[in-house]
């Protein structure tokens, strides 16, 4: 193959490779994307939309038609306000179950803070868990059954 040819394949297989994604995205290369908060797509940015036609019989069908620009919307404030409210009433029943525990992990505040971190590793260690200092609802439910 001679060198033109290399660089011309080269050429047209680079801009696909760019745009690759390693997630989850539907029929249309689209997904929601949790970091930026929106629906977005990794293809030409439009999706099809379905359009109401009307048949002979009068009946309204929905059917694929041409693709049509897709917005992307921010996640509204209210969703994210009930995320941090929910993260941070994990972190404050991680909180009072550590202390409850003898784990050190500070004022029952609902901050993940040094010192929460820090009895969550603790404890994580001495359970034989995967260490990350990190909150979740797996680990509440461990910690919440060793309260009882």
């Amino acid at each position: 193959m001679d060198i033109n040819k290399a660089l011309l394949i080269c050429l047209l297989l680079i801009p696909s490779l760019v745009s690759a994604h390693g997630g989850r995205t539907d029929k249309f290369g689209c997904h929601n994307d949790r970091k930026n908060g929106g629906y977005h797509c990794h293809n030409s940015g439009s999706v099809p939309r379905p359009q109401s036609i009307n048949t002979s019989d009068k009946v309204k069908r929905t059917t694929s038609a041409k693709p049509q620009s897709l917005t992307v919307q921010p996640a509204s404030s209210q969703v994210r306000e009930a995320n941090l409210a929910a993260h941070k009433d994990l972190v404050r029943k991680t909180q009072l179950a550590l202390n409850q525990l003898g784990y050190s992990a500070g004022e029952p505040d609902g901050v993940l803070g040094k010192q929460t971190v820090k009895a969550i590793k603790h404890f994580q260690v001495d359970s034989d868990m995967a260490v990350d200092g990190k909150p979740s609802y797996l680990l509440l439910d461990i910690l919440l059954g060793k309260v009882r």
